[in-house]
């Protein structure tokens, strides 16, 4: 009698102690969010069909910060901001808006967002980066 007893609580235990990814709704509308071209790149990426081309920079030529937008263009809502001389991980670039004479904006993987290439160092360049499939 006390051996059923003792199974049925050690099985009642693990299932309450075993971890479970619940897909909130905060996670769906997250997910909604994304431009389906951003998703099928990240995906790409994750799976190892389309190489990443990862470059830290440093963001350069500001006084004190820049804004990370979310299109490729001043006119598009801020994300958030970067230091100046702060690196961040920049996956691609897409042509936008002109910034003094320099008409590339750099993709912030980890923020989602575009950061004006003359705001970023060398390392940022066309050569370094290819060109996103998403502005």
């Amino acid at each position: 009698m006390l051996l059923p007893t003792l199974i049925s609580l050690l099985l009642s235990t693990a299932v309450v102690a075993a971890p479970s990814r619940r897909v909130t709704s905060t996670d769906a509308a997250i997910t909604e969010a994304i431009p389906p071209a951003r998703l099928a790149v990240r995906e790409a990426e994750a799976v190892g069909l389309v190489p990443r081309a990862l470059q830290v920079c440093t963001i350069i030529g500001s006084s004190s910060s820049v804004n990370c937008r979310y299109h490729a263009t001043t006119g598009s809502s801020i994300i958030t901001t970067f230091a100046k001389g702060t690196g961040h991980d920049f996956t691609c670039y897409a042509v936008g808006e002109c910034i003094n004479g320099n008409c590339t904006w750099d993709y912030a993987v980890n923020w989602d967002c575009f950061v004006s290439g003359y705001y970023t160092s060398s390392n940022c360049n066309t050569s370094n980066l290819p060109v996103c499939g998403f502005s």
